[in-house]
């Protein structure tokens, strides 16, 4: 559950604070991740396949903070 609030709010607040600075491909897959990690509807996939979702969403938090970063410079 406590991963299901981080990953959700911390796209919430990527999406609300650098929206301009996001690549649309970045806007698309944190709506996807907001939606797929909500607590309060709650996504039923395998254990195997979190693991891998986990592992993609990490990915993509990297991609989108190094992004942002290169942009701030």
């Amino acid at each position: 559950m406590i991963v299901r609030c981080v990953s959700t709010s911390t796209a919430i607040y990527l999406l609300f604070t650098a929206r301009v600075r996001l690549l649309d491909i970045q806007v698309f897959t944190l709506i996807f991740v907001i939606l797929v990690f909500n607590p309060i509807w709650k996504v039923h996939l395998g254990h195997d396949f979190w693991r891998v979702v986990d592992g993609v969403t990490a990915g993509l938090y990297f991609w989108t903070f190094a992004t942002l970063k290169i942009k701030d410079d």
